[in-house]
Parts: C-alpha cells; structure tokens; sequence
C-alpha cells in the first residue's frame, strides 16, 4: 500500500457516523408501511445492499425512486425525531484531528443527503477539518475521481475509507487505495474477500498506522 498518501476521502455511514440504528428502524416502518415481514436488526444487517431502493424492488415493491426516498427520510425524520438518532464513532474525532494535522486534505464521500451529512458533522464536531462534503452519490467513483483532480493528486496517493464492499470497489475503479475499516455494516470476512489495499478495526487504528507510515500492511 502507497505509505505518501496525500488525500484522505471517506464514506460517512458506517464509517465516521453510526446510523446503523436508525437506518434499521426506518426500514422497519417501511417495510411495515410495504406489506413486508418484518426482520430484527442483525437479519436486516446481514441483507444490507448498495442503496434501499435497489433492496425494496428485489423484494416485489414497486414504487419510484423518487417516491421511496421520500418515504425514507420521513420515516427516518420520525425515528429520529423520537430519539434514535446518528452518533459519531467514539473515535472518529479524534482520528479524523491526527489525519488533519498531516496537512493534506480530508473530505467526505456519500451517498447519504448532502444537508444531512452537513448537520451531522457540524453536530459531531469535526465539520470545521473537512475540506469537503459531498453527498448524494449513488455510484461514488466519479465523484472520487473528480476531487483528486481538483486537489491535483494523482489517485495512487489518494485513499478512500469505508466499511462496505461498495467501497472498495468505488475506490479501486477511481485507481485509489482502498481501506477498509470493520466497525460499520459489512463484517470483516466480506470485506476481506474483495481484497482492499488495507483493512483496519478501527478509525483510530488507521490514523496511527498512517501517522507512523506502517500503511503499507494492513493488521
């Protein structure tokens, strides 16, 4: 693995942010809200895909995407609204202010909505050391593309985090190194198999192997 990374790019859900909960409980009202049975947290888990509308149409719903995404941040507001809400991992402040000091460029890749990444930072404290946030990207690798073009690093020096396959994948088709951490909504045996640059337990464990330049082997 590239150890002179010189931009640090990452997916927000699963990886800074754990919204596992509350994504769980607004599925769980739309199923309901669908006619579909309903599955505890760790069965829904274990069935997680790329995006909710890809999941709800393989499941027999047959509504737009427009519409589903509606329905999703409505369902997602109340859960929210009640109390189950997103918290960053215990670490990632901390993580995210060693990476920062290195002087390179951080930022945020997600598909998650743009006004909700914007608030969550602010409310975690970290929105002040991210260069950029960009959110709303179902297919990520354009996007990763385009921001190491606009900080003038060429893909082999940029990394992009994240805790899904998805992730590394967008990352590997952008020519970025591709981290992976284990603490979001794919276990670690799934992200093994695709392969990443380097798989770390923690945010914080990434930050310190790249502070001490041991990236180029993941633990």
């Amino acid at each position: 693995m590239n150890d002179k990374l010189q931009l640090f790019l990452f997916d927000w859900s699963g990886t800074i942010s754990d919204d596992r909960r509350p994504v769980y409980e607004a599925n769980k009202r739309m199923r309901v809200g669908y006619g579909l049975p309903a599955v505890t947290f760790d069965e829904w888990l274990e069935g997680v895909g790329g995006n909710a509308f890809d999941a709800f149409r393989s499941l027999g719903v047959d509504v737009t995407e427009s519409a589903l995404n509606e329905n999703y941040l409505a369902r997602l507001s109340e859960v929210v609204a009640e109390g189950i809400r997103p918290e960053a991992y215990l670490d990632a402040s901390d993580a995210i202010a060693k990476l920062s000091a290195l002087g390179h460029p951080i930022g945020v890749v997600s598909s998650h909505p743009q006004s909700h990444l914007s608030n969550e930072a602010e409310r975690y404290g970290i929105h002040s050391r991210l260069d950029v946030i960009s959110g709303n990207h179902r297919n990520k690798t354009p996007e990763l593309v385009r921001l190491c073009a606009h900080y003038g690093v060429d893909p082999s020096n940029a990394c992009y985090v994240g805790d899904m396959t998805f992730d590394i994948q967008a990352a590997k088709r952008a020519g970025m190194v591709s981290i992976a951490v284990t603490t979001g909504y794919h276990p670690r045996g799934l992200l093994e198999a695709e392969r990443p640059d380097a798989l770390f337990p923690s945010l914080t464990a990434l930050a310190n192997a790249v502070v001490s330049g041991k990236t180029r082997t993941a633990p």
